[in-house]
């Protein structure tokens, strides 16, 4: 099964508040808008083409860097991303998305490596990983459910996350 077909699976079966982003797909869009269990925000969307649409009436566009002032914690119940869209902001979309959902979260990429950085990411906050592939890429699923975070496991996971940041430029400049 492709990537897309298991997240139009999902998004089926969803209900309560969703948050998305780098789901720029018709057929995720069509699925989304059709699930009437599901309030869906979505980041960094492609604008729709008619305004007055149920899509463009369902479907909101928010900044990534204002997570946290727009939601409450622990109020969205699903996120469903594209770690390509998140790739620059891994610093704070960890911290924000645990801090954010009350449920699980989803996060898809066509890289392997990719997956293998976040995996890092949120293991640091002892979350339960699950990981589903499929034919074109791999679709993780974080269960956070049980999972809180506190400021000073935030600064923590933070520092560490800054020290790995300077290795992997470090051994990029000595091996040039």
């Amino acid at each position: 099964m492709k990537v897309k077909n298991q997240l139009i699976k999902i998004i089926k079966e969803a209900k309560g508040d969703m948050l998305g982003f780098g789901l720029e797909e018709d057929d995720i869009l069509d699925a989304i808008s059709k699930n009437k269990k599901l309030s869906c925000n979505l980041l960094n969307m492609k604008k729709n083409k008619d305004d007055n649409s149920e899509e463009g009436k369902k479907l909101k566009n928010i900044s990534l860097q204002k997570l946290r002032k727009k939601f409450k914690k622990k109020n969205t119940d699903i996120i469903i991303g594209n770690l390509a869209e998140v790739k620059n902001f891994y610093s704070f979309f960890v911290k924000d998305s645990i801090y954010l959902t009350k449920g699980d979260i989803y996060l898809y990429s066509y890289e392997k490596n990719e997956i293998q950085k976040v995996i890092k990411k949120y293991e640091r906050y002892h979350t339960n990983i699950s990981s589903i592939s499929c034919q074109d890429g791999i679709i993780l699923k974080l269960d956070v459910k049980k999972v809180t975070s506190t400021r000073l496991k935030d600064m923590k996971c933070s520092m560490l996350d800054k020290i790995d940041t300077t290795v992997d430029i470090i051994t990029e400049i000595i091996s040039t």
